[in-house]
């Protein structure tokens, strides 16, 4: 009802309305947006961010076990408490990537923190989902300030969501060794606060700024370019698109990795995999 009120009173467009319809016909999607209005928003500003999330999903997953299968072997199994560690990392990742760079709706026309909001609260609510969104004129200032909004929320994803993956393998190193004295980690220890802070910052920096390029290629070029085409040809595109940045993260990684020291540089190319599964 309140969608349609909204559009009755022309404080929202013709998108929102068809994104609500095809999100309620979900029963995942209509689940996920009774989780918070910020998810809401999300989800009535992009009909295919189900879909979207399904892909990076998928591209991390089947990357980061690829990759981890191909590094362990024959011990593939018997460190699957470490691969699960690593998959964890990259699924939280991948829902930070899709949800924070996602363009946002408002039922209000104009997004506001309330009455009550201090004047940080009110700039950032009145921020674009990504500094592509073009539902209503946003100031350049607002603009810019998203992307250093977003980065700084994505440098946070990442960094808890790397501290999280270390910590669990850190864990099981632990507990391996106090069961089996006789075992021995083949790989040094991580240092959990070094590593969640570098690939914090990959998150922050490069991938933020990919993913506000791929949201703002998605919601201004395709529209213009599919229309009138079956939805099918958008899928695929989008399908495309994000293959690519995925591709074109795996090399940044690649550069990141050799310039930190992440990793060896004669073992970065293969380890830019793992680094593209997680964008």
């Amino acid at each position: 009802p309140d969608v349609r009120a909204a559009f009755e009173e022309g404080r929202v467009g013709a998108g929102v309305v068809m994104a609500s319809l095809v999100h309620e016909s979900n029963v995942v999607a209509r689940v996920l947006m009774r989780v918070s209005p910020g998810v809401r928003n999300r989800f009535l500003a992009d009909k295919l961010i189900m879909y979207k999330l399904g892909i990076e999903l998928a591209l991390g997953i089947v990357g980061k076990v690829s990759a981890e299968f191909e590094r362990r072997r024959g011990n593939f199994f018997k460190e699957f408490d470490f691969v699960i560690a690593n998959i964890i990392t990259a699924v939280i990742a991948d829902v930070a990537l899709v949800y924070f760079p996602a363009p946002v709706a408002s039922l209000t026309g104009a997004a506001s923190g309330g009455a009550n909001a201090s004047w940080l609260s009110r700039q950032i609510h009145a921020m674009p989902g990504n500094i592509f969104q073009r539902d209503r004129p946003y100031p350049l200032a607002l603009r810019a300030g998203s992307l250093g909004y977003k980065m700084s929320q994505l440098f946070v994803a990442g960094f808890f969501a790397n501290l999280l993956g270390v910590s669990i393998v850190n864990g099981s190193v632990a507990a391996r060794e106090f069961l089996d004295p006789t075992w021995k980690n083949p790989n040094p220890k991580s240092d959990v606060v070094k590593s969640a802070s570098l690939y914090a910052t990959f998150l922050g920096v490069s991938a933020a700024c990919r993913y506000q390029l791929v949201n703002g290629i998605e919601d201004n070029v395709f529209p213009m370019l599919m229309k009138g085409l079956p939805g099918q040809v958008e899928h695929a595109a989008t399908l495309a698109l994000r293959l690519g940045n995925t591709f074109w993260g795996s090399q940044q990684w690649v550069i990141f990795a050799q310039m930190t020291g992440v990793q060896k540089a004669a073992e970065a190319p293969r380890e830019a995999a793992r680094a593209g599964a997680t964008n």
